[in-house]
């Protein structure tokens, strides 16, 4: 289950805080990690493995890629790079102008 949650979790979320992600996608990647599971606990049924994913503090993707997501957003916001800082003042602008 750690090799699972180190290794083949990291590589299907590769680089999904830069893109944009839609429920098809979101589901699509909980079903490959819902058949790993089925297949280390040979179990088809998917409450198990949700039974099984909460025991072992496996979160869902849609967390994990928010999780991700913000992490990214937090780094891109304080860094002192110049392009970094540029990019986060045009995301601040066009958000104050699409609330107005």
């Amino acid at each position: 289950m750690h090799l699972i949650k180190s290794k083949c979790i990291p590589i299907l979320l590769y680089a999904v805080e830069a893109c944009p992600v839609n429920r098809s996608l979101e589901k699509s990647l909980q079903f490959s990690v819902t058949r790993i599971l089925m297949k280390i606990f040979k179990t088809r049924s998917s409450e198990i493995v949700t039974e099984c994913q909460n025991y072992f503090g496996f979160y869902t993707m849609s967390t994990l890629i928010s999780k991700r997501k913000a992490a990214f957003l937090y780094k891109l916001v304080n860094s002192q790079n110049e392009l970094c800082e540029l990019f986060s003042l045009v995301a601040q602008e066009v958000n104050i102008v699409s609330y107005t």
